[in-house]
């Protein structure tokens, strides 16, 4: 059960996922930036990345019985976007969403 799992965590545990190339893009769109918001509700992560020709992607990252990481881009894998989302969870830049 991965309910209980950090930011340092999360990326730790999930990072093997990607490959080098999406691990260099990730990171490099986030040292641009490009992880426009960041958002923690409950046990979910909700971002915005800014892709190639600024079209924004959707990302999801839910912490539950598993983990389960979704973003709206054409990739069919684990893409740069959502890599570039784990990536601000471990720096801890983002925002806990306040009802």
């Amino acid at each position: 059960m991965e309910k209980n799992i950090n930011e340092e965590q999360l990326f730790n545990n999930y990072q093997y996922l990607f490959d080098d190339t999406v691990k260099e893009r990730g990171k490099s769109y986030y040292e641009q930036n490009k992880v426009i918001s960041c958002h923690k509700d409950d046990n979910t992560y909700y971002s915005k990345v800014r892709g190639s020709q600024d079209i924004t992607y959707n990302i999801t990252i839910e912490i539950g019985e598993e983990v389960k990481f979704t973003c709206d881009c054409p990739c069919e894998f684990e893409c740069k976007h959502i890599y570039a989302t784990l990536l601000a969870i471990k720096d801890k830049i983002y925002d806990k969403v306040k009802l």
